[in-house]
């Protein structure tokens, strides 16, 4: 697979061993997936809202509880939305 524009695809497995690896650091701000129209119900498909997310640079997203159905796989250019981290419930990854 190639990248497109310095961006690196990734599927969800990798994303979540590469946030559990280390890869996620610290961010200056942080705002829950939900403002953005997550769903975490294991029924909407949760991709777009949480490439939304990510591609905003906000810093930290917080997860919750839940079943985060992704269709696609997420795009994290941290050339252009700079470095972030992931919260689930008070836990970083």
């Amino acid at each position: 697979m190639s990248a497109r524009g310095g961006a690196i695809p990734i599927t969800r497995e990798a994303f979540l061993l590469a946030l559990a690896g280390g890869l996620a650091t610290a961010a200056p701000r942080s705002k829950d997936l939900a403002d953005f129209g997550v769903k975490g119900d294991g029924k909407a498909d949760d991709a777009p809202p949480i490439q939304k997310a990510v591609d905003s640079g906000i810093g930290d997203l917080r997860f919750w509880r839940g079943t985060f159905r992704l269709t696609k796989p997420i795009v994290i250019e941290l050339e252009r939305v700079g470095r972030f981290r992931c919260e689930d419930r008070g836990r970083l990854w």
